[in-house]
């Protein structure tokens, strides 16, 4: 395994996936580059706001808020490797063990033999490219609605494909050892997580295979005054167009109370906002930033602010966001379980 990815999907499988994706990665695949090369200088986005994701499926804040998501795709790739690094220590049954930072189902042996691995919503690739790079073995393949991954330099152990998860994934029955997908609170409605996402994913997922997501929690712990007012605002923006927004809260839940899984597990971080959290706080404030300049438009319609006003408004968010007396905290969650053995009774 781990040699080219295109050779592990069947005949029927690339059928179907041509079918739904005309834009998908049609050349051959290319030899094995560093994921340094690939991030600067293959990472390529569609035209116009709201057009590619970050690192999430049909993402909230440039699907449902309007971005303009070009100036923010570099910056993806930071978030992403500062989640790694938060998660790189997973805390499980009272001890530490030490893990990739990249997830947290018990998969680190099988990634390392060779196992077919999806991610959903693979945004820029971030996360694949640098799985790809540490499991030479498994093989790795990304969808999303729009094409923000890399079309061209990218490792030859994986693949990407322009698809619409709620129109059916293009792949067999029981083809990944694990699906892996994150921050997609802000793209689905409730009632597509329940009627259709999850059954999508665990139909592709074999017995014994492992469904794995993460999710930033709606809420924020000690928000400085103006985050208060930009989060609330948000939410309610979210809200109005029918986004489960609470989906981090319920994961666990949804996949209990599916009968094909096995009993889920939650793991959940706590992540310092602004200097008190060192460099990885700087992130996270400025990730809050980034995330209100791209909403802007949005949230000063919905707060019926004039230009002026936000203004004023947008000098004292950064201050208060980079005061050394900052104690914002925000939290990801991680949720993880099995499908199980069709012969196996919930």
């Amino acid at each position: 395994m781990g040699n080219n990815v295109s050779s592990t999907i069947s005949a029927k499988a690339r059928r179907r996936r041509f079918k739904l994706s005309s834009r998908s990665s049609a050349a051959s695949l290319s030899t094995t580059t560093s994921l340094s090369t690939t991030l600067s200088s293959d990472t390529k986005t569609s035209s116009g706001k709201g057009s590619v994701t970050s690192d999430g499926y049909n993402d909230g804040i440039s699907k449902v808020l309007d971005a303009d998501n070009e100036k923010l795709l570099d910056y993806f790739h930071i978030m992403h490797y500062m989640l790694k690094n938060s998660w790189n220590v997973s805390k499980r049954g009272g001890s530490e063990e030490r893990t990739d930072g990249n997830f947290s189902a018990p998969l680190q042996e099988e990634l390392k033999s060779g196992i077919t691995v999806l991610d959903v919503g693979c945004g820029p690739g971030t996360w694949i490219l640098d799985m790809a790079s540490t499991f030479m073995r498994s093989n790795f393949i990304g969808i999303d609605i729009s094409p923000a991954y890399p079309t061209q330099i990218k490792p030859a152990n994986t693949e990407f494909l322009t698809c619409d998860v709620l129109e059916g994934l293009p792949f067999e029955d029981d083809f990944f050892d694990f699906v892996y997908l994150r921050f997609l609170n802000k793209a689905f409605t409730r009632e597509e997580w329940d009627t259709t996402l999850l059954n999508e994913l665990l139909r592709v997922t074999k017995p014994g295979g492992w469904i794995e997501t993460m999710e930033q929690g709606v809420e924020v712990i000690d928000p400085t005054p103006t985050l208060a007012i930009t989060w609330k605002a948000g939410r309610q923006l979210l809200e109005d167009r029918g986004v489960f927004v609470g989906l981090a809260y319920e994961l666990e839940h949804l996949l209990n109370a599916h009968p094909q899984t096995s009993k889920a597990v939650m793991e959940e971080i706590e992540h310092k906002v602004g200097p008190w959290g060192g460099k990885d706080g700087e992130i996270w404030a400025s990730h809050l930033i980034q995330s209100l300049e791209a909403a802007s438009p949005s949230i000063i319609d919905h707060l019926k602010w004039t230009s002026e006003e936000y203004q004023v408004f947008w000098k004292d968010y950064v201050k208060q966001l980079n005061d050394p007396k900052c104690r914002t905290k925000t939290t990801t969650y991680r949720v993880f379980c099995q499908k199980r053995n069709y012969d196996e009774k919930a």
